[in-house]
C-alpha cells in the first residue's frame, strides 16, 4: 500500500473528497492545483497556472480543467465534475472513480462498464507544461477517449467573463495545434504522441461557481472558454499522453520525456518524504534568480517568509547548502538600503517591514552554525549587507525604525503593521504593535551579537569596538522593559502611552534566539507559560484562550479572516523557537520524546487540506484543521528543521559526544 491513500469508498463522497486538494508545482514559476476529483473550489485553481511577463509579471490561469469522456457504441461518460450556481453539480464523473495513487504522481483509475482507464498528470520540473498519460488498462470493445480543454486566460486573483475579445483562430502545429484567448498571452500547445481527431467549436461555458470563495465573499462565479475538442482511439495497453505547454516540443519524445519527469520525483514515500518534496515546490526560479515562494495558491516572494523558511527547506537535505547561497544571494542583490524587495514573479517592490532584515542575519547565523569553519566567508560575502541593516536600524530609517538612547529598537507609525503581525482591516491594523515588539528587539540584540561572533573570525576589530558596549547596553535595557518578575510573561510591546502583556507567541521568538539577554529563569518562565496557554497540536496559538478576543479558528468572509488571524489560530513555524528555548535550557530524553509527539501530530495532516502539505495556519482547539495557504513555506522548513533537530540528538546520544 502506498504511503498516502484513501478509502476509495469515499471518492463518491463530494463532501469529503472536494475539501481536499492537489498541488504540484516547478522550478518555472508555474503551477497546477485542483481537488481530489478535479473539480475547482478557488479562483486559484487550474491546471496550468503561469506567469505571463508581456501581461503583468503576475501568474494566470491559462488552462483551468481538461473534461474527458469515454465513448464507446457511440454512448459518452463522462468523467469531469463542475459546479454550477445553488450547488448543482454536473458531470457526475467522480462515480466512476475505482481507486486514486499519488506516488510517484497523482493517478486515478476511472471503472466504467467494461473500460479500466488509469489516468496520471505531472507538471515538468523545468518549463511551463502539464502533461497527461492516459493508459486504457481494460476494455472490450472500440474505445474513444475524448478531451475538452477548459481555459480561463486570467490573472489567478481575478475571474474570467463571458466576452467578444476572444480569438477564435488556432494553428495546427507537430501533431497537435496551439491556441491562446487573447493578444499577449502565451499560446497552449496541444500535443499527443498518437493520433488524434481535432474538432475546432469555439464556445463559453458559464456559470461554474467556487466554493472556497464564496464562503470568504469573494466573487465565485466564473465562464470559462472552450476552443473545441480532440477525440483519439485507444487500445487495451496503450498510453496516450498529451502535453499541454506554453512552448511547442517534440512530440515524437513525449513518452521519454513523462518517464523522465517521473524518475526525477522525491517519492511521497514517507512524513518525511512528503515534506522535502513539498520544500522542494517552494523553490522556483524567476527571472533567473531562485526565490522562495511564501505560500500556495495565492502569496508571492515574501522576504520575511523567506528568511525564516529558508534554513528548513535548505539545510535539511543534500545540496541544500548552494541553493541557500543563491536564494540569499539573489534576494540582496536587489536591496533597497536595509530592506529587502517583495516580488510576485518578475514584478517587485519595497517593503518596509521592521523585521524581515533581521531575519536575514538569523538565516545567516542558522547557515554558520551548520559549518562555523566558513565564518570567514559569510562575513565577506555577505557582511556588508549585514553592516548596512545594523548601522540604518541604529541611526533611523524608513517608518520610524530607529534605536533609543537605550539601543531599544522602536517601529513603526500610527496605521501601519510592520510586524509578522500584519493584518489589516478597514485600513487599520488589527493588532498594532508600533512602539517596542519584543521578538523585534530580541531579533535585534542576536544580529548584533552573532555579527560581532562573525567580524571576529576575519579579525575585524573595529566592528567589535563599536557594536560590543551598545549591545551590552541593549541587553540591560531588554532585560529592564520587557521582563518582569511579577508578570507571567514578556511584555509584547509598549510604546508611549501603554504596555501591552498580554499572552502571545512572540516572546518564545524572544527566548529561542541563541543569544539573548534574559536568564535562565526567565526563559523558563516563558516557557512554561507557553506550553500551558499557547501549545496546541499543530503549532503555537496567536493569543491565549484566557481573553475575550481569542478566536480560535479562521473562517468566515474575508473580513473576519483578518479580525481573527493573530487572535488565537495556530502556527506551526513558532514550533522552531519553542524547541530552541528547550534546546537552550537543555534538551533532555523526556523533551525529546514531546518533541517526537509534536512532530508526529502532523502527520494525519497530509491526508487533510493539501494532499502531502502543511498548511498556514490551524485551529487553536480541536478539531484542529487547517486554513490560509494550501501550502506554506515556513511551517513546511520548520518540520524539517525540527526532524534535524531530533537526529542530531539521537546522534550525540548514540555515539556519546
Amino acid at each position: 500500500m502506498n504511503y498516502i491513500h484513501f478509502d476509495k469508498e469515499k471518492m463518491v463522497n463530494l463532501s469529503y473528497v472536494l475539501n481536499k486538494e492537489l498541488l504540484r508545482t516547478n522550478r518555472a514559476g508555474a503551477y497546477g492545483s485542483t481537488t481530489l476529483v478535479g473539480c475547482n473550489t478557488r479562483k486559484y485553481h487550474g491546471l496550468l497556472v503561469a506567469p505571463q511577463p508581456y501581461i503583468d509579471g503576475d501568474l494566470h490561469v491559462l488552462l483551468s480543467s481538461l473534461d474527458e469522456s469515454i465513448i464507446q457504441h457511440g454512448e459518452e461518460f463522462e468523467l469531469a465534475v463542475h459546479r454550477y450556481k445553488d450547488g448543482y453539480y454536473y458531470p457526475h464523473g467522480h462515480q466512476f472513480i475505482h481507486d486514486m495513487t499519488f506516488d510517484p504522481t497523482p493517478a486515478i483509475i476511472y471503472r466504467i462498464g467494461g473500460v479500466l482507464l488509469k489516468k496520471e498528470r505531472i507538471n515538468t520540473f523545468n518549463g511551463v507544461r502539464f502533461m497527461v498519460r492516459y493508459t486504457l488498462l481494460e476494455a472490450h470493445s472500440d474505445t474513444v477517449l475524448k478531451i475538452r480543454p477548459l481555459l480561463a486566460y486570467r490573472n489567478r486573483h481575478t475571474l474570467s467573463k463571458a466576452n467578444t475579445d476572444v480569438e477564435t483562430r488556432y494553428e495546427n502545429i507537430s501533431n497537435g495545434i496551439k491556441y491562446r484567448m487573447y493578444m499577449g498571452y502565451s499560446y497552449l500547445h496541444f500535443q499527443f504522441n498518437s493520433k488524434y481527431d481535432y474538432v475546432h467549436v469555439p464556445n463559453w461555458y458559464y456559470g461554474f461557481e467556487y466554493e472556497k470563495d464564496k464562503e470568504q465573499g469573494f466573487d465565485y462565479s466564473e465562464d470559462l472558454f472552450n476552443p473545441g475538442f480532440f477525440e483519439v482511439p485507444m487500445k487495451v495497453g496503450q498510453s496516450v499522453i498529451l502535453s499541454v505547454g506554453t512552448e511547442e516540443c517534440n512530440a515524437c519524445m513525449l513518452k521519454r520525456l513523462f518517464n523522465n519527469e517521473i524518475s526525477r520525483r522525491t517519492p511521497r514515500s514517507s512524513f518525511r518524504n512528503c515534506l522535502i518534496n513539498d520544500a522542494e515546490q517552494c523553490v522556483v526560479k524567476l527571472d533567473e534568480k531562485y526565490r522562495v515562494i511564501a505560500g500556495y495558491q495565492w502569496l508571492g516572494v515574501i522576504p520575511r517568509d523567506t528568511f525564516i523558511a529558508l534554513p528548513g527547506l535548505t539545510l535539511t537535505r543534500k545540496g541544500g547548502r548552494e541553493i541557500f547561497t543563491a536564494v540569499v544571494d539573489g534576494m540582496v542583490e536587489e536591496m533597497s538600503g536595509p530592506f529587502f524587495n517583495y516580488y510576485s514573479n518578475i514584478h517587485s517592490a519595497t517593503v518596509y517591514s521592521a523585521d524581515a532584515s533581521l531575519w536575514f542575519i538569523w538565516c545567516l547565523q542558522k547557515f554558520y552554525e551548520g559549518q562555523p569553519q566558513c565564518g570567514k566567508s559569510i562575513w565577506r560575502r555577505w557582511g556588508k549587507y549585514i553592516r548596512t541593516i545594523l548601522k540604518c536600524y541604529r541611526d533611523g530609517t524608513e517608518n520610524g525604525i530607529c534605536a533609543d538612547a537605550s539601543g531599544l529598537l522602536y517601529q513603526g507609525r500610527p496605521g501601519l503593521a510592520l510586524t509578522w503581525m500584519n493584518s489589516i482591516v478597514r485600513g487599520k491594523p488589527v493588532t498594532p504593535r508600533t512602539g517596542y515588539a519584543v521578538e523585534i528587539n530580541a531579533l535585534w540584540y542576536n544580529a548584533i551579537r552573532f555579527a560581532i561572533e562573525l567580524s571576529e573570525t576575519t579579525l575585524d576589530k573595529s566592528f567589535s569596538r563599536e557594536w560590543k558596549p551598545f549591545a551590552d547596553k541593549l541587553g540591560m535595557a531588554f532585560v529592564e522593559k520587557f521582563y518582569d518578575e511579577d508578570k507571567p510573561c514578556l511584555c509584547d510591546y509598549f510604546n508611549e502611552k501603554e504596555a501591552d502583556w498580554r499572552i502571545r507567541p512572540n516572546q518564545i521568538i524572544a527566548t529561542g534566539m541563541k543569544y539573548s539577554p534574559l536568564s535562565m529563569a526567565a526563559k523558563l518562565k516563558v516557557l512554561e507559560v507557553v506550553r500551558g496557554e499557547l501549545l496546541a497540536a499543530r503549532g503555537i496559538r496567536t493569543l491565549s484562550p484566557r481573553y475575550p478576543e481569542y478566536v480560535a479558528k479562521l473562517e468566515g468572509d474575508h473580513e473576519s479572516r483578518g479580525l481573527s488571524m493573530y487572535n488565537g489560530p495556530s502556527y506551526p513555524w513558532l514550533l522552531m523557537f519553542y524547541v530552541d528555548t528547550i534546546i537552550s535550557l537543555g534538551l533532555d530524553d523526556k523533551a525529546l520524546v514531546a518533541l517526537k509527539k509534536i512532530i508526529a501530530d502532523f502527520e494525519p495532516e497530509l491526508l487533510e487540506g493539501c494532499i502531502g502539505s502543511i498548511s498556514q495556519t490551524y485551529n487553536g482547539n480541536p478539531p484542529y484543521e487547517g486554513s490560509g495557504t494550501v501550502s506554506h513555506a515556513v511551517n513546511i522548513a520548520a518540520l524539517l528543521w525540527l526532524m534535524k533537530v531530533v537526529d542530531e540528538f539521537n546522534y550525540y546520544k548514540e555515539h556519546k559526544l
